[in-house]
């Protein structure tokens, strides 16, 4: 036992060989792009939907954050159901840029709604096609070739690490300078999000079952 421990400590690689090795792999920075946008427009929506609907049409502050929720909502269905519609479709591309499309038409769509009660409908749908490719990229590390078990570590980290800066940093420190107070082109702003994530899912390379 203790020899076998000492041979898979000699087997594994170093941090730097690790990062290198991430690093240089175009999937770990494709699916991270993706995720960061994908996050980056769930937060811009979340966080000033509320304030956008009341501000712009008037509707009621217990209102705004009742159908905001609706967002989060949607993210868990999604998270659910997306691992489950891609183990039929089984083709990343396909999947992730096809999630981006629907996602970008919801996020256009919630900014014109004929009612309150669509609007719930429409914030819902949204954020179930925004939380559905979640999963997938979660899995990414494990799954990408070139990586596998021994660097899944290294290339989960790094794809999380990007998954909270753009969480962070695309709200706030580019989507909101640039809009201002301009609620309209900031809902534009995050639907161009999903146009970047269906541009990096189309390139992403094949992984999981039907790797080729």
């Amino acid at each position: 036992m203790e020899e076998r421990e000492k041979i898979d400590q000699e087997n594994q690689p170093s941090i730097g060989d690790s990062l290198k090795v991430v690093l240089s792999n175009k999937g770990v920075w494709l699916v991270s792009i993706c995720i960061m946008m994908a996050l980056g427009s769930t937060v811009t929506l979340s966080t000033f939907m509320p304030m956008a609907l009341q501000t712009m049409y008037g509707i009621d502050m217990k209102v705004c954050g009742t159908i905001a929720s609706m967002l989060t909502l949607g993210n868990c269905i999604g998270s659910i159901t997306g691992p489950i519609v891609f183990s039929k479709i089984k083709n990343v591309k396909v999947f992730v840029s096809g999630a981006a499309v629907l996602s970008f038409a919801g996020i256009i769509m919630c900014w014109r709604f004929p009612s309150i009660f669509v609007l719930h409908i429409l914030v819902l749908y949204t954020g179930i096609m925004l939380g559905a490719s979640m999963p997938i990229f979660l899995s990414a590390p494990v799954l990408l070739e070139g990586l596998g078990t021994k660097y899944a570590g290294s290339a989960a980290g790094v794809i999380s690490t990007l998954q909270l800066l753009g969480a962070v940093l695309i709200p706030t420190y580019i989507l909101t300078p640039i809009a201002g107070e301009n609620y309209s082109l900031l809902f534009m702003l995050a639907s161009i999000c999903m146009v970047i994530m269906f541009l990096c899912g189309l390139l992403l390379p094949q992984f999981g079952n039907n790797q080729k």
